[in-house]
């Protein structure tokens, strides 16, 4: 029985982790590449590394401009697992300027 309810638990679990929704501006690389398909170690690490030097993706359309290897065609397929938050850090570590 315990065998059984434990077995339960990690199938839920892992069912569950791959309907998340990954956030491309706070996301780690592993958590990118476990989230989206047809994206695997390289393609996560160049979209954290764009992310990081240039600053958070405004809209999928910009991630497929910014990050080589990542197009329309895997945004389109994976569009329902991606959001994009605020990234916690500009490009340079600064805080934003407000505007007035």
């Amino acid at each position: 029985m315990r065998k059984t309810l434990i077995g339960v638990l990690c199938a839920y679990f892992t069912g569950q982790a791959a309907w998340a929704a990954v956030d491309l501006n706070s996301a780690s690389a592993e958590e990118i590449a476990d989230a989206l398909n047809g994206v695997g170690k390289v393609k996560a690490e160049a979209i954290v590394a764009e992310r990081t030097q240039n600053g958070p993706f405004k809209d999928l359309n910009e991630v497929a401009e910014r990050v080589k290897g990542i197009g329309p065609a895997t945004l389109e397929q994976n569009k329902d697992n991606i959001v994009l938050g605020t990234a916690p850090a500009q490009p340079d570590n600064k805080a934003p300027v407000e505007k007035k």
